[in-house]
């Protein structure tokens, strides 16, 4: 079951995020840049303090498996305005970039599922206005999603926040290296991408995950006991034309 197709559940008590320190490592270095124009992802290792990560981990009951709205908690808010998540996002897209949407992945026994291959192509706005280029439409938990042209896609940036360690066994992401370049891809299209040698993507406790949406990927159940926790933050730079607009706007 792909993951944006899940139901969702919501548990545990809303804490506020503490401040913490900046990251050690140099975002402005231009082979981060350069790896997400390329390939569409790269991995940034110690991104949030593992304690922080422990702390994240308590908002969510064991057994909750996903929940789609996180930008309506505090403690994400918070999270999306970190020191650290701020210089990722502006890394890529500039002092302008802002939180757009947040989900809460788990796998657990009780929700092991697989994800297909697929590119994440709809986003949040508040209203609906058909408009040429704008579809298919969805409402998720009261929510209006579209898809919008991918010239939109492009320029949104997804961070993934592993709360717990994810090798390859637990449910990490495979991912085929450059897809995102090719826009919103047609079947035939995918199905030519996918005789390339895929990349399976592991990612430690308080490791970042930065990926285009529109880059191809997947994953596998975990075939591990242990949970594989994920806050999965997207991040514009730019408005949507006039007359959308973002649902969530965390700057």
């Amino acid at each position: 079951m792909p993951e944006d197709e899940c139901v969702f559940s919501r548990g545990g008590t809303q804490t506020t995020a503490p401040n913490q320190n900046p990251l050690a490592f140099d975002t402005d270095d231009k082979n981060l840049v350069a790896a997400l124009a390329s390939d569409g992802h790269a991995t940034i290792a110690g991104a949030l303090p593992k304690t922080y990560c422990d702390e994240l981990s308590a908002i969510f009951d064991d057994d909750c498996f996903g929940f789609r709205e996180l930008l309506t908690m505090e403690a994400i808010q918070e999270l999306a305005r970190s020191t650290q998540v701020k210089q990722l996002a502006k890394a890529i897209l500039g002092d302008s970039a802002f939180a757009v949407s947040g989900t809460f992945f788990n796998k657990i026994p009780a929700a092991n599922w697989k994800v297909p291959w697929h590119q994440d192509r709809m986003i949040k706005v508040q209203k609906r206005f058909d408009s040429d280029g704008w579809g298919p439409w969805s409402t998720k938990d009261g929510v209006i999603h579209v898809q919008p042209p991918s010239s939109v896609m492009s320029r949104v940036l997804a961070i993934r926040l592993h709360l717990d360690d994810c090798p390859s066994d637990n449910g990490a992401l495979r991912v085929m290296p450059g897809s995102h370049r090719f826009g919103l891809l047609t079947s035939e299209q995918t199905e030519s991408l996918l005789k390339q040698p895929d990349t399976i993507c592991p990612v430690s406790k308080g490791g970042a995950f930065l990926m285009s949406p529109l880059l191809l990927h997947s994953s596998s159940p975990s075939s591990s006991p242990k949970s594989r926790r994920v806050v999965h933050l997207e991040f514009a730079a730019d408005e949507l034309p006039e007359p959308f607009q973002w649902r969530y706007r965390v700057a």
